[in-house]
């Protein structure tokens, strides 16, 4: 790279449905870190021009870099995330699928910075590239001589690999406790060195006379500790290491905690529940059922209000005693759902104001329009 090269900012720009790296004159002073950054990119981009993608997933997230570029590292950093999230990666990387999620889709997609080429960025393109990005991650773990973890610590000795440590949160409907909650961590046990899950209290036991090992195992979770009141209280009282029996209350601080976990580097295993979309109470209109008595704008239409959870209807009754629940879970209809007060409350207020419409009359055709 030549002398002026080396002081300028790199951008990615997308020309002719293809990505293309230019040098551009910056608008401020660039540190070093960001020149060191850049000129790593542009010479993976220029040696391995079919997979470099894969590297700038790899590079160092808070160093900084043009808008385009921290756009698209952004998003093949997606990938990298679900290279660390998944269960496979140590024993059978080739089989890691990865789906973009319709949530990272429609983020990333809102987030298009203006950038030459912007209009280019589709949905299809997108999926294109996820699909790209694992094609690339096959092949070069076709021509790497060790596992998906330390190809991982290879690219990016920084991350931390998730995979070690493990939280699990079941319904237990069966017990006194609604909830209940194990720690895990996987270990290689029998003559073939296969990875199996235990308890994580076995853990004190395998490391018992290496304590080194057992505070590398455990430095996730005082990562999270750090921010999380629960799990400091499971640490400090070794609680952590049993079985737990969870009351709402404990299970919701849980949940509501995971992406805290997850950054830190545990892998959270949940009800399909929460991981989907989360059922809600929301208010259904249905004007119109019955032909009015007369026609044109003032004509009244019946009017129907309707209290939905999820797309179940429940009762004003089953609605008010969600109310009474402290901000948490609540178990209403066979389903656990999560208790937004402020929200239920001013859902109500609107299917109160409703009925008080439907029963002054109904709307005119006016009002309804």
């Amino acid at each position: 790279m030549n002398k002026e090269k080396a002081t300028q900012e790199l951008h990615l720009l997308r020309v002719d449905d293809a990505f293309q790296l230019e040098w551009q004159k910056p608008k401020k002073r660039l540190g070093q870190k960001q020149l060191n950054l850049q000129q790593a990119i542009f010479e993976s981009y220029a040696e391995q021009h079919e997979n470099w993608f894969l590297f700038l997933g790899f590079s160092e997230q808070h160093i900084p870099l043009s808008p385009s570029l921290d756009f698209w590292r952004g998003f093949t950093a997606l990938f990298v995330d679900h290279l660390r999230l998944s269960p496979d990666l140590a024993e059978a990387p080739e089989d890691i699928d990865f789906p973009l999620a319709d949530d990272d889709l429609h983020h990333f997609l809102a987030i298009v910075p203006a950038m030459f080429g912007a209009e280019q960025v589709t949905a299809t393109l997108l999926t294109t590239l996820c699909h790209d990005l694992h094609d690339c991650f096959k092949q070069a773990m076709g021509n790497y001589p060790g596992n998906g973890e330390e190809f991982i610590h290879h690219f990016s000795p920084e991350l931390n690999l998730l995979g070690r440590i493990y939280f699990h949160l079941v319904e237990n409907r069966d017990g006194e406790a609604p909830f209940a909650f194990l720690a895990t961590y996987s270990t290689r046990l029998g003559d073939e060195g296969e990875s199996r899950h235990l308890p994580l209290k076995y853990a004190l036991q395998e490391y018992q006379d290496d304590k080194e090992k057992l505070l590398e195992l455990l430095v996730t979770v005082h990562k999270a500790a750090q921010g999380s009141e629960l799990l400091t209280e499971l640490l400090a009282s070794n609680d952590l290491f049993q079985p737990l029996a969870w009351e709402a209350a404990q299970a919701h601080t849980f949940l509501q905690e995971i992406h805290l976990y997850e950054e830190a580097g545990i892998l959270c295993r949940i009800p399909d529940w929460w991981q989907g979309k989360r059922s809600s109470v929301s208010l259904k209109v249905s004007l119109g059922a019955e032909e009015p008595a007369m026609v044109g704008m003032a004509a009244l239409l019946d009017f129907n209000p309707i209290l939905l959870l999820g797309d179940e209807e429940i009762s004003i009754a089953e609605a008010r005693r969600l109310l009474d629940q402290v901000e948490g879970l609540a178990f209403i209809k066979n389903k656990w759902v999560a208790v937004d007060s402020q929200k239920l409350a001013q859902t109500l207020a609107a299917y109160d104001q409703a009925n008080k419409l439907a029963a002054s009359g109904g709307l005119t055709m006016a009002e309804a329009m």
